[in-house]
């Protein structure tokens, strides 16, 4: 399948459908990139550490994220 054959079939998606496969490539790219993988696991290194949020802390990041705009 060429490239103009994918994008001629991405183009004839729906919004929703569109959305999928961008964020499905966005995963792709994600999976490829050493140094996004080097983070996700120092970050799982630090939550098998004990270092997590509870329910209560995020519901209070949200909040204060809320009330400065973000």
């Amino acid at each position: 399948m060429s490239l103009a054959e994918i994008k001629d079939g991405v183009e004839a998606l729906n919004v929703e459908g569109r959305l999928e496969v961008a964020a499905w490539i966005a995963y792709l790219n994600r999976t490829a990139d050493p140094a996004y993988q080097a983070d996700l696991e120092a970050r799982m290194s630090r939550m098998d550490a004990g270092q997590k949020y509870t329910a209560k802390d995020l519901a209070r990041l949200h909040a204060d994220l809320n009330a400065k705009g973000q």
